[in-house]
């Protein structure tokens, strides 16, 4: 919990996180609440991390963001591979609401590589490929690649004389938002 007092707004608080956590003999963790997750390897802004969609400034701090209500799963074969999985309830009255997201890495001399996927019911499923690597001592080199066919974000269009909001389809025409 994070409190903040200003003498001319008073008190605010914010729950950023309140989870449960179990595990069966640490070979198979689960998480389930309010919980924040940065998923891949770039400090200030990261294309893949496909769980915090919601748009940050660089000049927030990390620890700025805001956790998303769901279910993760953590499946470790020690320090070569990882497994994750995701289930975000986030604004999902029904359960064909929630969104879904997945994603493997592997550690294999010093270079750190992941594939994810990320999908909602009535969305274009969005893929990313992440690699990671440290030359000598210094610097640390990250590839970040999110892959699309199609576009999830919403946009403002002009349709028979009225601005509508629209997605861009999988053929990359705009079209009306049907979600």
């Amino acid at each position: 919990m994070e409190a903040r007092y200003a003498p001319d707004s008073g008190a605010t608080f914010k729950l950023s996180e309140l989870f449960i956590d179990a595990n069966y003999k640490k070979r198979f963790y689960v998480r389930i609440g309010k919980q924040v997750l940065q998923w891949g390897r770039c400090y200030f802004f990261n294309p893949t991390d496909l769980i915090n969609v919601e748009k940050k400034s660089f000049l927030l701090k990390l620890g700025a963001r805001e956790g998303a209500f769901g279910m993760r799963v953590h499946v470790p074969f020690g320090t070569f591979a990882n497994l994750y999985g995701f289930v975000d309830t986030r604004g999902a009255v029904q359960p064909d609401q929630m969104a879904g997201a997945a994603k493997a890495e592997v550690l294999i001399g010093g270079t750190e590589m992941a594939i994810g996927f990320w999908n909602r019911r009535k969305a274009v499923p969005v893929y990313s490929f992440d690699i990671s690597a440290t030359l000598s001592q210094h610097p640390d080199i990250s590839v970040n690649w999110p892959m699309s066919y199609g576009d999830n974000l919403g946009r403002l269009t002009v349709e028979n004389g009225q601005c509508i909001t629209a997605k861009l389809r999988k053929n990359g025409s705009p079209g009306p938002v049907s979600v």
